[in-house]
């Protein structure tokens, strides 16, 4: 059985047949961004908090394809029933997916199990955007071909990938100076991919897993924006994950743009 099934298995069975519980971000114009945290890093967006429900409800189906395609089942019966339990001011651009929201679930001291099935599951995205990206043709144009200007280009999308685990990190470090910076990590997109992520996981995540109970709720403030552990490791899934699905819809119109052809939406 899967490890990450193993590890969820009890509380995904007891909150199945249960209403998912839903976290809104609404701006004074009743623009919103949602989330349900019980389907790991699936969110929605829209100009309204219905409109963003409705996007939520499907991008939990892409939450549980996805982790069928990684051996991980999960019971999923429609129609979803979403509650909005908690709804907090939205201070970023909802309609960008800019999240910077707290919420009483955030405050909660985070687990052994949720730091490991955090590991598993940024496993299992950065092995499919890695994947994403051997499959480009002409793989040197497709990187750096930019559709839209002022629009990020596939491989500046990357590199803000990578470098968010980072930033992540030094959100609720006592002492951000022990990751170092962000020019430490490489030259390049792909080695910052690689060696930042290999600082998340052996220095931050491990020592996550070293914190005692009395700093497991901790939290912290930077530029009015409040942090805890246990917001970002929800967060550094949702981040891959979106920018996951950016590219999904993104690589096809570079490589039609690239070969001359009409793109081909993927949705």
């Amino acid at each position: 059985m899967n490890d990450v099934q193993t590890l969820e298995d009890a509380e995904w069975q007891r909150m199945a047949g249960h209403a998912s519980p839903v976290y809104a971000e609404v701006n004074e114009r009743g623009e919103s961004i949602t989330f349900a945290f019980d389907w790991p890093g699936a969110c929605g967006w829209g100009a309204s908090l219905d409109a963003a429900l409705s996007r939520l409800e499907r991008d939990i189906g892409f939450t549980h394809s996805w982790l069928l395609s990684h051996g991980v089942e999960r019971r999923y019966e429609r129609p979803l029933r979403l509650t909005v339990v908690e709804t907090v001011p939205a201070t970023g651009v909802p309609l960008e997916c800019d999240s910077e929201g707290f919420y009483t679930w955030d405050a909660k001291p985070y687990t052994d199990h949720e730091v490991d099935l955090t590991q598993k599951l940024l496993g299992f995205s950065r092995e499919d955007l890695l994947r994403l990206m051997e499959g480009l043709r002409d793989r040197e144009a497709a990187l750096n071909l930019r559709i839209v200007e002022g629009k990020r280009t596939i491989l500046e999308i990357l590199d803000h990938i990578a470098v968010a685990e980072w930033w992540y990190a030094t959100r609720v470090l006592p002492d951000p100076s022990a990751v170092g910076d962000c020019e430490d990590y490489g030259n390049t997109a792909f080695e910052r991919l690689n060696s930042i992520r290999a600082m998340f996981l052996h220095t931050f995540l491990a020592g996550l897993r070293d914190a005692p109970a009395s700093e497991r709720c901790r939290t912290f403030c930077h530029i009015g924006e409040t942090w805890s552990a246990r917001k970002v490791l929800r967060r550094a899934v949702w981040h891959e994950l979106i920018h996951f699905k950016q590219l999904l819809r993104l690589v096809p119109k570079v490589e039609a743009a690239i070969a001359g052809k009409p793109a081909v939406d993927a949705g």
